[in-house]
């Protein structure tokens, strides 16, 4: 499922990055920000992405391919547990 958004995103011509979440919480911290809730999360990652923006690299997608190996390993799972 994800994947397949990450692939929507880029063809709608969005760029994608992938940070690590240490980074962002150790930021947050930085703030002296305590609370942790959707909303104050989502103000952090937003305010992370505005000041931080120009030192990412876009993300390149998989290929293709790997939408693929992913049906066959989900369809693999699913055939093991029944």
């Amino acid at each position: 499922m994800r994947i397949e958004i990450i692939h929507h995103q880029r063809n709608a011509f969005c760029n994608i990055s992938a940070i690590h979440p240490a980074d962002v919480k150790h930021y947050a911290k930085s703030l002296g920000i305590k609370t942790k809730t959707d909303r104050v999360e989502a103000h952090i990652l937003a305010r992370y992405g505005r000041e931080r923006e120009a030192d990412w690299l876009p993300w390149p997608p998989p290929p293709p391919e790997h939408s693929h190996l992913e049906a066959l390993i989900r369809r693999k799972q699913a055939v093991e547990t029944d």
